[in-house]
């Protein structure tokens, strides 16, 4: 068996340096990206928004990242991580000030529709550094990394903005929001470096050709895994635009309080991206599929407990769910990212990344408007809780029984099915 040649210990420096900056970015990214969530007391206050309001007000950022997703996804193809870097976070950052400014709640809207704009280099540009520089029994790993500053970007958002709007006033909190952005993205702009020769890291990119692209719209395989992660994804962000509106109104707890729990969430999902990334790529050996399910699953029943809470719920309870909750409607995101790209091939790994995006960003701009009209129509949140966790559980079912990842000739959910009808007639002696 031929051993397989060492890459320099330079070469394996530069992988994990380049993997923190981006990360690093990615972090900043987010906590501009999400703020909405932690700001949204302080938006329905100052603007009188309903909550349908306040989901479309979250949907603007998406908006804007999805009318822009696959021109962004071009570029990073074409012109490069490096100097992309300086295009989408540096806007990101000058939209995140604006919103500062507004006055109305269509001039947010409008800065908000801006922020997504520069968010939309974000995916791709991460993307392609993973697959660039690490080969593919270590991306699993390396993405759930990167995923993870999109928790803990949302988590540092919601431990810092509401004490500093408090303190100084909601404008302040999105100037720091946008400071600490702009800061990152000169860092990683002077420090990355793109790999000299990145096909013999990863992979060489080629700039997208109509087939290129027709071969990625027309994969089946896309779409079914894209279907899963609209649906994570319409749930994540609904879930974390109306947490801390939903402690405040039922669960009558402190806006501070309730951004430390906010917190807490993301931060469990900062954790979850990796632990799953690297489960995906040592135990279940590079398949992404299972870790998939089981997190959707678990998400599932913990969206059904969430619509039994009421006021005086046990604060240890509601620690132990919101980190639970973490770990399962935030911590998909690394190995659905890797392997929509594996299964639409890694030539035009933008491209592919702004379809993932593309997807799960249809899930993230219905998500957060359905949950507030279910809460608007029904005055009370419970039947919105269980209608995401029927959503989710039905795109599961889908993904769990569709042909990805075929054990032989079964899928995994036929496995574990058959597997599961073979035992209990054999229990039963028949």
């Amino acid at each position: 068996m031929t051993e397989r040649p060492r890459r320099p210990t330079n070469q394996l420096q530069s992988q994990w340096f380049n993997l923190f900056l981006v990360s690093f970015l990615v972090l900043a990214a987010a906590m501009s990206q999400f703020s909405y969530a932690p700001m949204s007391p302080f938006l329905i206050d100052y603007f009188h928004l309903t909550k349908t309001q306040m989901g479309v007000l979250a949907s603007a950022v998406f908006l804007g990242v999805i009318t822009t997703t696959f021109i962004a996804g071009w570029m990073v193809d074409v012109v490069g991580v490096r100097k992309m870097i300086l295009v989408g976070p540096g806007l990101m950052a000058l939209s995140s000030i604006g919103v500062s400014m507004a006055h109305a709640y269509w001039v947010v809207f409008g800065w908000l529709f801006l922020l997504g704009v520069g968010n939309s280099v974000m995916m791709p540009l991460g993307n392609t550094a993973i697959f660039e520089w690490f080969r593919r029994e270590q991306r699993g790993l390396a993405m759930g990394i990167k995923q993870s500053g999109m928790a803990a970007g949302p988590a540092l958002g919601a431990a810092l903005l509401p004490g500093v709007s408090l303190a100084f006033g909601w404008q302040r909190g999105y100037q720091l929001a946008g400071l600490l952005l702009a800061g990152c993205t000169l860092l990683s702009y002077l420090f990355y470096r793109d790999p000299e020769n990145p096909s013999t890291v990863g992979l060489k990119q080629s700039v997208p050709s109509l087939a290129a692209i027709k071969e990625i719209f027309f994969n089946p395989d896309v779409w079914l895994v894209g279907i899963f992660g609209l649906s994570m994804g319409g749930a994540q962000v609904a879930f974390t635009t109306f947490s801390m509106p939903y402690f405040d109104e039922v669960l009558a707890i402190p806006v501070v309080t309730g951004g430390a729990l906010l917190a807490l969430t993301q931060l469990s999902g900062a954790v979850g991206r990796p632990v799953f990334g690297m489960i995906s790529d040592r135990v279940f050996s590079g398949r992404r599929k299972g870790i998939m399910c089981m997190t959707a699953f678990a998400a599932v029943g913990f969206l059904v407990i969430m619509s039994f809470l009421s006021r005086g719920v046990h604060p240890g309870l509601l620690v132990a769910l919101m980190i639970l909750m973490g770990l399962t409607i935030m911590g998909w995101a690394g190995p659905y990212f890797t392997l929509i790209v594996e299964v639409a091939g890694e030539r035009n790994i933008g491209l592919v990344s702004s379809m993932a995006v593309t997807m799960n960003l249809i899930g993230i701009m219905s998500g957060p408007p359905l949950f507030g009209l279910i809460v608007d129509s029904t005055s009370s949140y419970r039947w919105a809780f269980r209608f995401f966790a029927l959503w989710l559980g039905i795109a599961s079912l889908i993904f769990l029984f569709s042909r990805i990842e075929r054990l032989g000739p079964l899928s995994l959910g036929e496995f574990f099915y058959k597997k599961w009808s073979r035992n209990r007639w054999t229990d039963s002696g028949l």
